[in-house]
């Protein structure tokens, strides 16, 4: 084929484009066509030729998004390194960020706060409470101090340590004693004595606030006692809780008639 016939072969092809171009139906014409072929070949090609095809997609889309300078990982890598940079306090950190935030003009939506009303004399009450002598113990030594903020004021507070916490309140001296007694009369202390000792023993009866007079008077206490068919004259042992002179606890062993144990049981129960 000469050289002028290959000129006129384009020409008709450029031609038979232009044509098509001006055909509003031809690009999706164009594309159903190659969809036709690409599945045609996709039926009929091999594992190798499949793989090959995805390396060659890849390839393509790493070229396209260099050309773009658009990488999956730049987002992470430019937070990586901004967390790096930022100080390891929490507090510089924060004003940090939130200086950032306002020179890139982001607006954080703020917390609400739960609606509880900010009594500061009840404040006052409870910590005035927590700060006495007989309940918590003041730390002595010069560096035992703390600083707290109070209206944007540092203030140096002393360090106190609680010595009745809440969870020792159930095991207080009082209530200890009380299970003793009743361990040297062989009763057990479980929710099944207070429903023979008491005349309603739900949550919201009187008989829990001492407002019960036959509660209150331990007559049926008493009675609990009786069924267990003790002899008033037979000797026991028991055991009390007591605190020595240097102010510490230990287990005195008491021995005595079961007759003198039940009176210090309804002693104890009425208080």
């Amino acid at each position: 084929m000469d050289d002028e016939q290959r000129i006129k072969n384009a020409t008709k092809q450029k031609r038979y484009y232009e044509k098509k171009r001006n055909d509003p139906d031809f690009k999706e014409k164009e594309k159903l066509r190659q969809k036709k072929i690409r599945d045609l070949k996709a039926a009929t090609m091999t594992k190798k030729e499949k793989k090959k095809q995805k390396q060659a997609a890849r390839e393509r889309q790493r070229k396209c998004r260099a050309a773009k300078k658009i990488i999956p990982q730049t987002l992470g890598k430019a937070v990586k390194k901004t967390l790096k940079a930022l100080p390891t306090s929490p507090r510089k950190r924060m004003a940090v960020v939130s200086n950032l935030v306002e020179k890139v003009g982001l607006k954080l939506q703020k917390e609400r706060e739960s609606n509880i009303s900010d009594n500061n004399q009840n404040k006052e009450l409870v910590a005035d409470f927590l700060c006495r002598a007989d309940i918590v113990y003041t730390a002595p030594g010069m560096h035992d101090e703390m600083i707290i903020w109070e209206n944007g004021i540092k203030k140096r507070v002393r360090k106190h340590f609680l010595q009745y916490t809440p969870s020792d309140q159930c095991k207080c001296k009082s209530h200890e004693n009380f299970i003793l007694l009743l361990k040297g009369l062989n009763i057990d202390y479980n929710n099944d004595f207070w429903k023979e000792v008491l005349c309603n023993s739900d949550l919201e009866s009187k008989c829990w606030e001492t407002k019960c007079d036959k509660c209150n008077a331990g007559k049926l206490l008493l009675d609990f006692i009786g069924k267990k068919g003790l002899n008033n004259a037979s000797n026991v042992q028991w055991h009390q809780w007591v605190k020595s002179e240097n102010k510490r606890f230990y287990k005195e062993t008491n021995e005595g008639c079961i007759a003198e144990l039940t009176d210090n049981v309804l002693e104890n129960f009425q208080v």
